[in-house]
């Protein structure tokens, strides 16, 4: 269609008799505004009416192709702006779960200060209490527990706690020591008691990487030269016949 000519005519009283153009399909001429029109389209010189009235209402909101591309754009820079801040958020919520999130290691660190209510949250948010901290020095080593961190810096108080909260009296650290034999070595007799009274075995050994046992806590407390701690321990060995 090289050309469109556009009449429209009124039979309102008073106004304009006509109004004309000659445009491509996107450019209309107007006439009196929100009345329907009777169009006559005038194409290569030769005119027909059109039967049915067309309202000048949809030629004018007929919206440019310039302005449909900037329209169609700006939907895809939002779509595109949506997936961004969703990959963000994910991307943090990823990165603060990692680093933040409070694991196992969390809890070893909070035993070794004692920090009671740090243990509470911890817990709170699903660590394992019985958890290894994984960063052992070697790749056999996964690392210590909440509860042989605890007995390791002596905090009697967080022993006694993490006992009541599940802990396992005989579970071996990363290193294979078992937290009996850390409190024979330093000698600690209050925390042997309470841990025996949680269930601890006092004979058991500690064992290498590949598995093979050692020393009992009661070696070792000879060996340090705690001799109350021996004493004790081994009265505990005689009375579960081994302590094992």
């Amino acid at each position: 269609m090289a050309g469109i000519s556009l009449v429209f005519t009124s039979s309102e009283p008073g106004s304009s008799g006509f109004c004309w153009c000659r445009c491509n399909p996107f450019m209309v001429g107007t006439a009196t505004e929100g009345r329907e029109k009777r169009a006559e389209h005038v194409v290569g010189g030769k005119g027909g009416q059109v039967p049915s009235l067309i309202s000048l209402y949809e030629y004018c909101s007929a919206v440019p192709p310039h302005l449909t591309l900037l329209k169609n754009m700006k939907r895809r820079w939002t779509k595109l702006a949506v997936v961004a801040s969703v990959t963000v958020a994910t991307t943090t919520a990823c990165l603060l779960a990692w680093f933040v999130w409070p694991t196992s290691g969390t809890l070893v660190g909070q035993a070794a200060r004692s920090d009671i209510p740090g243990i509470k949250r911890s817990l709170l948010f699903g660590a394992d209490i019985n958890g290894y901290s994984r960063w052992g020095w070697h790749r056999e080593n996964k690392g210590d527990t909440p509860l042989a961190s605890a007995v390791q810096y002596g905090n009697l108080d967080t022993v006694g706690f993490l006992l009541t909260r599940g802990a396992d009296p005989n579970q071996r650290d990363g290193s294979g020591m078992p937290p009996i034999c850390w409190a024979a070595i330093q000698g600690r007799l209050d925390v042997s008691k309470a841990l025996v009274e949680g269930g601890a075995k006092p004979g058991l050994p500690d064992v290498d990487h590949y598995g093979k046992p050692e020393k009992t806590a009661l070696d070792y407390a000879r060996t340090e030269g705690h001799n109350d701690l021996a004493a004790y321990l081994l009265s505990e060995q005689d009375a579960r016949g081994n302590g094992r």
